[in-house]
């Protein structure tokens, strides 16, 4: 007697889904697969499902990027400035779509803000001030 595994949809979400504002109108998501044991066949996908989390007008429209297996982290672009979205990520096999993340909360950034990069500079400045017998050392960041 032959028997085949019938592949399954994923039976556990992406893990460890997270994300930061890149500017006033992108969002970078990013995450991990479900645990191996959980994928129940090959992931195939994985699918963000985004839309503004607004709780004076609730939004009825949720949009989708999808991505292949190899992709962890997806940009979401062209999102109103200064908003917040409400994003989960599902991983799916080719029999369809596994069960979708916990939803995460990110806010785009405002226009002007300065980013934080890999070319931060800052300056150390360390003084004293005497008070007779107690000396005090004070460390100031300034950022540049």
């Amino acid at each position: 007697m032959i028997s085949f595994i019938q592949p399954l949809v994923p039976g556990a979400p992406p893990q460890e889904v997270h994300g930061l504002a890149v500017d006033s109108k992108s969002l970078r998501i990013v995450w991990r697969p479900p645990p191996r044991d959980k994928h129940h066949g090959t992931i195939t996908y994985y699918k963000v499902i985004y839309s503004e989390d607004n709780s004076k007008k609730p939004s009825k429209k949720l949009n989708e990027v999808n991505v292949t297996a190899k992709e962890h982290s997806v940009i979401l672009k062209n999102l109103n400035k200064w908003t917040d979205y409400r994003i989960s990520v599902l991983a799916g096999t080719k029999v369809g779509d596994g069960p979708a993340s916990e939803s995460i909360i990110l806010r785009t950034d405002e226009d002007g803000k300065p980013k934080l990069g890999p070319n931060l500079s800052f300056t150390v400045n360390t003084f004293s001030v005497f008070n007779f017998s107690n000396a005090y050392s004070m460390l100031c960041i300034l950022h540049e």
